[in-house]
């Protein structure tokens, strides 16, 4: 009930870029006394952490503002407004990046003044990229062709990203609420190698550019052109504005927020996402602010709206990362044992090892574990990783065993018990982290029923 309550709200004052965000899973509602205003929110840690600002008429966005951080005070809780577009008195707002925006009804004229734009257009044509809008019932159809190649290319996509998915605002939510959005897909010889989905922005007449994904193997310009289609569909249908959504960290924000951007290139590239939508020639690039009351400093509101971003946790963030960089991390166990293979042949019997048979039965299991470790590198499932994990776990107990009836009597120096240690904990969290990437991995990503897959970048 209270989802239909907010949709209806947002079809009469929806006016912030990503108000039909406040649909999507995960989030918690506040109400006014009257229901004609409404906020949502994220629960993070000790905050409430806004998905933009109030829904509600123009007047009263300040009333609700003020009127929902006493709500969130009154039970504990520090209140944050992510990704406001206005100021409001009564709190800080501090900028945290630019929204990218264009009158579709000018497009034609741009596009007419960017010779190298045109040619990105040309080049995804001459490859045979077409684009085309879907009507929401054929791509949201689960049984339909369509619908799993575009599932499967998110899948992709998400598992290429450097960080696992994030939630708040960046969910890949395409397919519930479908009706209230559009969709655009490009294809080439009848393969989906992108997808642009719009969001309406209500009070404004307005498409928000929600989604915007493509395949590695597609060829260069299909962005572009699929920005391109959209466009030309948003100035066919009269639209007045589209929002590219946040380039996050763009523009003019604090000296600290800038350190953040200039140092973080490896996870986040920032400077890349702006890049490309200031080469679509956006008119006007509007200021984005990060709002919290005035008493509180930025620092604990920016990490309160990253923890909102991070599910409400650090540690499972951290966990669902670990599960999803799971290919680099069995690469490093790999390798790792190759130079711990080549110590074992080189300690001493009778110090080290019972006997030499021991020695080299542990050299065998070793090579067999750096053998299937190689394997499900290249290729994850769930299965193998299970069964690697419990030889992990059984080379941990092994050690155990060996040191308790052994080599406790003939280790005497720290440096070889710290040896004998790193024997039963490298195995031991290799297991563990095995374990834990078998049963989180792909509960990431989207699924999808189809078994050839589109590689993705």
């Amino acid at each position: 009930m209270s989802v239909e309550k907010v949709s209806a709200l947002i079809e009469r004052h929806g006016h912030d870029t990503v108000c039909s965000q406040a649909l999507e899973p995960g989030l918690s509602y506040w109400f006014s006394a009257d229901e004609q205003a409404c906020v949502a929110y994220a629960i993070a840690g000790g905050s409430w952490v806004a998905a933009g600002g109030p829904i509600c008429s123009p007047e009263r966005r300040d009333e609700a503002m003020h009127d929902f951080a006493r709500a969130a005070k009154e039970v504990g809780k520090r209140p944050r407004f992510f990704a406001t577009e206005a100021e409001c008195d009564g709190f800080t707002s501090v900028r945290i990046g630019q929204q990218a925006e264009w009158s579709p009804r000018h497009w034609e004229e741009s596009l007419a003044s960017k010779a190298s734009l045109r040619e990105q257009l040309r080049r995804a044509r001459a490859k045979g990229v077409v684009v085309r809008g879907v009507e929401p019932g054929a791509i949201c159809d689960r049984e339909s062709k369509l619908h799993q190649q575009v599932r499967l290319m998110i899948r992709d996509w998400q598992q290429s990203r450097q960080m696992a998915p994030m939630r708040f605002l960046v969910t890949l939510d395409l397919f519930s609420h479908e009706r209230q959005k559009r969709y655009f897909v490009a294809e080439r010889e009848g393969q989906v190698v992108g997808l642009l989905v719009a969001a309406p922005i209500p009070a404004r007449d307005g498409w928000f550019f929600e989604n915007l994904l493509r395949a590695h193997d597609a060829p260069n310009g299909s962005a572009e052109l699929l920005f391109d289609w959209a466009m030309r569909a948003a100035a066919t249908e009269d639209v007045s504005v589209v929002s590219f959504g946040l380039a996050p960290l763009a523009g003019d924000v604090s000296v600290w927020l800038q350190l953040i951007r200039d140092h973080s290139r490896w996870l986040y590239d920032f400077e890349g996402l702006r890049s490309f939508k200031a080469k679509l020639l956006p008119e006007h690039w509007q200021q984005i602010y990060l709002s919290f009351p005035q008493e509180e400093g930025g620092p604990r509101a920016t990490i309160d709206s990253l923890t909102a971003f991070a599910g409400g946790s650090w540690i499972g963030f951290g966990l669902r990362t670990l599960a999803h960089a799971h290919a680099t991390l069995v690469w490093w166990f790999a390798l790792l044992l190759v130079p711990w293979t080549v110590l074992l042949s080189q300690g001493t019997v009778q110090h080290w090892f019972p006997s030499a048979e021991v020695r080299a039965a542990w050299i065998g299991f070793d090579m067999l574990l750096f053998v299937g470790l190689v394997d499900l590198a290249l290729c994850f499932r769930k299965d193998k990783a299970l069964l690697l994990a419990t030889l992990a776990g059984c080379d941990a107990l092994l050690g155990i065993t060996q040191l308790v009836q052994f080599n406790r009597h003939t280790l005497s120096s720290p440096l070889e018990w710290c040896i004998a240690a790193l024997a039963i904990a490298a195995p031991l969290g290799a297991a563990l982290v095995l374990a834990m990437s078998a049963h989180m991995r792909e509960q990431l990503y989207l699924r999808s029923r189809l078994q050839t897959k589109i590689a993705v970048a």
